[in-house]
């Protein structure tokens, strides 16, 4: 598909605000439960910590970090199931999207505190201030220029709707992309081609590192593309969380899609997989779905019923990782 337009736009934030924290031991009190359903187990959170888990990364030390839709807390779970709780300090500080960074730490936004933040493996959190008010910065992802970019997402028509980067030392760099009448940006991920492709309102969008944004259509006008990645055929995989389908968009723009068999599943999260496919989150399906890079797909049930599972990554040892937003969960399923 042929781009529409192009633009080069950035604002320059030399020294952002930093704050620090370090995190007391926490206790760790997961108890797993193991599903005789296929390969999935699933954690229980305990119920205090019932706040519906959202983002959820792999990090450096092998565990699984996991953010709170309704906690100003981080969670860790090693694979065995034992976990704690990491309090987020200051107003408003609730994590969003997170991502492994390249220094080592796991990084996260923090969509109504208007921060980005990173914490340590042993649990000490830094905090850098956005340099725009009311930035709400949402998905965040490595970039291939070692810095971390992000979109920006207030969940407004009126609020901010762009994508910016932060150095591992925190200065951060926002692009505007107001002016291709772009809005609720999602997703975010490198792609082969050396650019951030990202999901905004019903298009996918791709910047260069230098700032320079092409934008793309997809074939269903009201498909609500949610979560983006860079699959392992060096295509762009999304998911389309309003029209029930998975789509493939080349680096050039071509788009193919597939219908996932369940309907009304409504697919946010994907991941790609150790076996070489993508696995993806069916978020009123209450399934997580395998297609293959051919467009084969399959489906697997959840034992929890309504867990609302919502983002997935890739772990250690095989297998995926994803968050129960209802079933207050945390579940993993292998991936062969």
């Amino acid at each position: 598909m042929k781009s529409l337009v192009c633009l080069t736009v950035g604002l320059l934030f030399l020294t952002a605000v930093r704050s620090s924290v370090t995190a007391a031991p926490v206790q760790r009190a997961y108890t797993a439960v193991r599903s005789t359903a296929g390969t999935i187990t699933e954690f229980p959170l305990p119920a205090q910590w019932a706040h519906s888990p959202a983002a959820i990364v792999s990090g450096a030390d092998g565990h699984l970090w996991f953010s709170y839709a309704y906690a100003q807390q981080i969670g860790e779970i090693t694979t065995n199931g034992e976990g704690r709780n990491i309090p987020i300090p200051g107003p408003e500080a609730r994590a969003a999207g997170m991502t492994l960074g390249p220094d080592g730490n796991v990084w996260f936004t923090e969509n109504a505190g208007n921060q980005i933040a990173k914490i340590s493996p042993e649990g000490s959190i830094t905090q850098y201030s956005m340099p725009s008010q009311d930035s709400f910065p949402f998905q965040i992802t490595p970039g291939p220029d070692g810095n971390l970019w992000f979109t920006e997402n207030s969940g407004y028509s009126h609020g901010a709707h762009d994508v910016g980067k932060i150095t591992p030392n925190g200065s951060v760099t926002e692009y505007s992309v107001a002016s291709h009448n772009l809005s609720e940006p999602w997703g975010i991920t490198a792609g082969a081609d050396g650019k951030l492709w990202f999901v905004m309102g019903d298009e996918i969008a791709s910047i260069t590192t230098t700032g320079t944004i092409h934008e793309y259509g997809t074939h269903d006008g009201a498909s609500h593309p949610r979560a983006i990645i860079w699959g392992p055929d060096g295509n762009l995989w999304f998911t389309e969380s309003a029209s029930d389908k998975i789509g493939r968009m080349t680096t050039h723009g071509a788009v193919t899609e597939f219908t996932i068999p369940t309907f009304g599943s409504e697919p946010i999260g994907i991941a790609v997989g150790h076996d070489g496919n993508l696995w993806f989150t069916e978020y009123l399906g209450n399934k997580i779905g395998r297609i293959t890079t051919s467009g084969k797909i399959t489906e697997y049930a959840i034992p929890t019923q309504n867990a609302h599972p919502y983002l997935i990554t890739l772990g250690p040892y095989g297998s995926l990782w994803f968050t129960e937003s209802s079933g207050n969960k945390i579940g993993r399923i292998t991936s062969s």
